[in-house]
C-alpha cells in the first residue's frame, strides 16, 4: 500500500529542477556535465572550486599528517569536524582541545563540534567557516572540505607568520 502513496509535490519539483539543471549542464558543459557540478558548488555559496593541482597539493598534505582514523572518503571522514580538529592540532597542540570534539554520524553532533571548531580554534586562526559551507561538509557534499582545507592551510600559514 505505501507504493502507491504519489510523492510530494516538493520532491517532484527538486527532481524535475535536478533533471533540467543536469540537461542544461550537458549541453553547455564539458564531459559528463562537469560544468554542471562546479556551477551547484558555487551556488551553495562556497568558495571557488579547486582546480587540480590545489587538490593534489590539498590530499598530499592531509596524507602527510597522521589521523585517528584511517583516510577512506575525504568528504565522509572530515564532515563531523574532528579530523579537522586534529589537522590543527598537528601544528598548534595548544589551541586545540581534542576532548571537544567526538566522532558523530548525527548532524546534529556534526553541526556541534564544527560550531566548537569556529568558535575555539578558527577565531584564533582568524577566520571562520561560513554557515553554508559547515552545512554543506556536514551533509557530504563533494568539493566543499578541500575548499575547506585549502583556506585552512592558507590561514594556518599566516598565523605561523605572525607568532
Amino acid at each position: 500500500p505505501w507504493l502507491l502513496v504519489p510523492p510530494c509535490a516538493r520532491c517532484r519539483g527538486v527532481v524535475r529542477s535536478f533533471r533540467q539543471r543536469r540537461r542544461a549542464a550537458g549541453a553547455e558543459g564539458g564531459p559528463n556535465g562537469r560544468a554542471w557540478a562546479v556551477q551547484a558548488r558555487t551556488r551553495v555559496g562556497m568558495a571557488a572550486p579547486l582546480d587540480d593541482d590545489q587538490l593534489q597539493k590539498i590530499y598530499s598534505w592531509v596524507d602527510e599528517i597522521p589521523l585517528s582514523r584511517p583516510k577512506r572518503n575525504i568528504t565522509r571522514d572530515f564532515s563531523d569536524g574532528v579530523m579537522m580538529a586534529e589537522v590543527v592540532a598537528h601544528y598548534f597542540p595548544r589551541l586545540v582541545e581534542m576532548h571537544n570534539y567526538s566522532p558523530a554520524n548525527s548532524v546534529r553532533q556534526k553541526l556541534y563540534n564544527w560550531a566548537t571548531l569556529n568558535q575555539k580554534v578558527f577565531k584564533k586562526l582568524g577566520f571562520a567557516v561560513a554557515k553554508p559551507d559547515v552545512d554543506a561538509v556536514v551533509n557530504c557534499k563533494p568539493g566543499v572540505v578541500e575548499s575547506v582545507l585549502y583556506q585552512l592551510q592558507s590561514k594556518m600559514a599566516a598565523y605561523r607568520a605572525r607568532k
